[in-house]
């Protein structure tokens, strides 16, 4: 799905692709696109093993099974969906979910899953265990939509203080921005008219 303005005169202008909850699970072409918009040969920060934590390594983007890792850590967790208390109380987190969760679902809700973000990310841990580690709360929409797979990017660790720092980079703020408000708007109209 791509998200898109229309206007009579203009063709549909691109946005972002994103991926409707309709469909269930993601696709190679959707990871395709991911890698696209979040290049790992080319992003800093959270893929060079010269700049991130030391002792975790980024592998490869892939598709992966939401039944082939673990949520939390602390507990094996069987069946994802009738325990909410492993979204609410996120590893990372010093409260338990991020304080926009609410955000995140409205977007994903009314937008679907936006290819042009950060990934999900899940870790091979010391334990020989995979668990994510980043994207808990756009897993837990996903998860509710009967989502079978998420593109995440891959890491290994062998200790979990760079898991938890790992955790903490990925999970980066958006750049601030001045979205246009309903008197912009109404400015374009009447200079249009």
């Amino acid at each position: 799905m791509v998200m898109s303005h229309h206007n009579k005169r203009e063709k549909a202008m691109i946005i972002v692709h994103s991926v409707p909850l309709s469909a269930k699970k993601f696709t190679e072409a959707d990871l395709e696109i991911s890698k696209k918009y979040i290049n790992p040969d080319v992003y800093p920060g959270i893929y060079d093993d010269t700049e991130v934590p030391v002792g975790i390594k980024y592998i490869e983007r892939k598709l992966i099974n939401i039944d082939d890792f673990k949520i939390a850590m602390e507990e094996d967790i069987d069946n994802k969906l009738s325990n909410a208390k492993m979204f609410l109380t996120q590893d990372p987190r010093e409260f338990g979910r991020g304080e926009r969760a609410a955000d995140v679902f409205a977007s994903v809700q009314a937008y679907g899953y936006k290819l042009d973000k950060i990934p999900m990310s899940v870790c091979r841990c010391p334990d020989n265990e995979d668990y994510i580690m980043n994207g808990r709360t756009r897993l837990e929409k996903l998860i509710a939509a009967g989502f079978t797979n998420i593109i995440a990017d891959y890491y290994t660790t062998d200790n979990l203080d760079a898991f938890n720092k790992m955790a903490q980079i990925t999970n980066v703020r958006e750049d601030p921005y001045s979205p246009h408000t309903k008197g912009d708007i109404i400015k374009h109209c009447n200079h249009a008219i």
